[in-house]
């Protein structure tokens, strides 16, 4: 969510699913193998894939430049990336096996009712959609994509399917990787949160009944375990990333004079208390940065990690020297009805300072509290950095915490 602080909501969410019908797989299988009993074969050749389909987006920009602040705004631009109608079979028909393979949706509902999508009757991915004559760039969620109603239609399980049925997809990467390709435009921040939530929710489950006896105890034999499929497996094995980031996200710390986290082994409290003592924290070490080199006073505490790194085994500042175009700093969120959120709102301010006496310095005066401190800035005499804190947590924080958020003020 700092990226999307600093860089605005992302234009397209991409989904990349492998084909265990390519030829790489299906061409490398001993007699009487399928690609389920490979998945050391399948799980390197989705590798491979998808490091080339990565350097087109972001390499070669067969989808455009990527560029911060440029967005899709248009029906035009939209229909230009993405399109949800079945191709003509007569002008392309390459494309039109490949959509028909691996870009219909179910069918479900009516069709098939007891499809893995059907919840309550209702298909949770929408489909069928509506017929529309012209994409429509909505402002939440994601546009309602052109799906002319011109006759085409597919057969899939013995049924006709039409454009209704079509996922979003990109006509160039679907035609050069022959697999499933979501292509979305993105229209707010949703898609956002659902993909951090995608990403950490953290490993698949399984419920397991064990059965040993006909004198069954349901309480006992019934476990949640967590589920690791053969590709999985086979993944992190080969110590291939779950998951990766385009820029460095620096935390900084906040914290009140000697307040500052401690960890520890149990037994431990007194020697971790004693070299928490001796060693600084980003924040303690920043005051002295400020105290040593008179080119970091120019800075507040967030804009630091652009110009200077910190050396975690010296607990200092050293100069940056390269990299500053791919790093995003935060500072960790607090309580925001406690004294160290206006030690948070006065670091987001003041630059320069030596210690927190000096940050609660406000024209030669020093203050009792770092409250009274944001008062005599005039941080805190109208509502603009309440609703500062408010956009902040609209951009970082899901819905329910930003609902608690607002009653405070």
């Amino acid at each position: 969510m700092a990226i999307i602080k600093r860089y605005g909501k992302p234009d397209l969410f991409i989904t990349f699913t492998c084909n265990p019908k390519w030829k790489e797989i299906t061409e490398n299988l001993n007699p009487g193998e399928s690609p389920s009993d490979r998945p050391d074969l399948v799980c390197r050749v989705f590798k491979m894939k998808l490091k080339c389909f990565l350097d087109d987006i972001f390499k070669h920009g067969v989808l455009g430049k990527v560029i911060s602040h440029v967005q899709l705004e248009t029906a035009e631009d939209i229909d230009s990336l993405i399109s949800a109608e079945i191709p003509d079979q007569t002008v392309d028909p390459e494309l039109f096996e490949i959509i028909k393979t691996c870009m219909i949706h179910g069918p479900c509902g009516i069709l098939n009712p007891n499809s893995s999508c059907i919840k309550d009757g209702i298909c949770t991915k929408k489909f069928p959609k509506e017929f529309n004559p012209h994409t429509v760039a909505t402002f939440n969620g994601y546009p309602h994509y052109r799906r002319l109603d011109n006759g085409r239609v597919v057969v899939i399980k013995g049924n006709q399917v039409d454009n209704r049925w079509v996922v979003p997809y990109n006509p160039w990467l679907s035609k050069k990787y022959q697999a499933h390709i979501n292509v979305e435009a993105c229209m707010s921040i949703k898609s956002v949160k659902y993909l951090y939530k995608y990403v950490y929710k953290g490993h698949d489950c399984a419920h397991v009944l064990i059965n040993e006896s006909l004198d069954h105890d349901e309480i006992n034999t019934y476990l949640d375990c967590r589920f690791v499929s053969a590709p999985e497996a086979l993944w992190r094995i080969f110590e291939y990333s779950i998951s990766d980031m385009s820029h460095t996200i620096i935390r900084l710390q906040v914290h009140l004079p000697d307040n500052q986290r401690v960890y520890f082994n149990e037994g431990e409290e007194r020697v971790a208390i004693d070299c928490a003592a001796q060693r600084d924290t980003h924040l303690t070490a920043w005051f002295k940065l400020n105290a040593e080199i008179n080119e970091a006073r120019q800075y507040s505490y967030v804009e630091i990690p652009y110009h200077f790194v910190f050396d975690g085994k010296n607990c200092k500042w050293k100069v940056r020297q390269r990299g500053s175009d791919k790093v995003i700093v935060r500072m960790y969120k607090v309580n925001l009805t406690s004294e160290v959120f206006f030690l948070r709102l006065l670091l987001l301010h003041v630059k320069g300072a030596m210690s927190f006496e000096d940050l609660r310095t406000i024209h030669g005066t020093v203050f009792n509290t770092f409250r009274e401190a944001c008062y005599r800035l005039g941080l805190l005499q109208d509502d603009i950095e309440w609703r500062n804190t408010l956009t902040e947590a609209v951009a970082t924080r899901m819905p329910k915490q930003t609902s608690n958020c607002f009653p405070l003020y």
